[in-house]
């Protein structure tokens, strides 16, 4: 007889707890969210490769990945804003020999590109379900861009280079943009799942050294201060190209 009131239960009242489950998003209006990103990325040896044109490193960057927290405001039923703060990175140069044009080497490189970026999203439902939509965003971020070169010479390096092993912290800021579609949709109670594609603007100029010191491009005297800007070695200024396209995946959390 328990067995059957519990079956009974169970029965009458699943219809309801499902029914008291399933929300609207747009009765609700705030929602914390994290999001991670990847994709492939235009770095390549940008950050590294213009320190010398006669020095080879057999490696490139190739992609970028990033994560975000932050909170999504929405405004209308149709509008939401989204202001997040993001790390992201491009996949780095680890352990990698510089040869010269004889095969010898001349140093062993390990370089990354490190990326804060604060950024604001502007998101629009353009097909709108009770449990899915489709949402179209654009997003504006400022970034401080860290690029991280080190050296460590080889003897036959430093002789012919003229420089001792050294590390080259470098910074930039800059203003990226991002265009997406996505796909969100109910996971469970209060939670949405949302996957997106997308394509991000992220050109980063004007990098400046972080601390004193001879680097491969400039030697001269006593090498450039902090501040300075960071040259190549045919004098024009370092620049990379963080630009691509990327998908993302995305909890949302809807809260009152």
């Amino acid at each position: 007889e328990t067995l059957r009131f519990c079956v009974f239960a169970i029965l009458f009242f699943l219809p309801g707890l499902a029914e008291a489950r399933v929300f609207d998003p747009k009765e609700l209006n705030f929602a914390p969210f994290i999001r991670g990103t990847g994709g492939p990325s235009a770095v390549g040896k940008e950050g590294f490769i213009h320190e010398n044109d006669n020095i080879a490193v057999d490696a490139t960057s190739d992609y970028n990945y990033g994560g975000e927290l932050g909170l999504l405001i929405r405004l209308q039923d149709k509008v939401n804003i989204r202001l997040g703060a993001e790390l992201l990175g491009s996949s780095p140069i680890s352990g990698k020999e510089g040869l010269d044009s004889t095969g010898a080497q001349m140093f062993i490189l390990n370089s990354q590109v490190f990326i804060f970026n604060p950024q604001f999203t502007l998101e629009t439902v353009v097909v709108d379900g009770k449990e899915s939509r489709i949402l179209l965003m654009g997003s504006a971020g400022f970034a401080t861009v860290r690029l991280s070169n080190k050296y460590e010479m080889t003897a036959a390096g430093t002789t012919a280079l003229g420089v001792n092993s050294f590390e080259d912290v470098a910074s930039a800021s800059s203003i990226n943009y991002g265009l997406s579609v996505g796909w969100e949709f109910l996971l469970v109670d209060r939670a949405m799942l949302m996957v997106e594609a997308g394509y991000r603007y992220f050109k980063v100029t004007g990098f400046t050294h972080g601390q004193d010191g001879k680097t491969l491009a400039q030697k001269t005297g006593v090498g450039p201060l902090k501040g300075d800007p960071v040259l190549n070695f045919d004098g024009s200024s370092r620049k990379i190209d963080l630009s691509g396209g990327f998908v993302g995946l995305s909890f949302r959390f809807f809260i009152q």
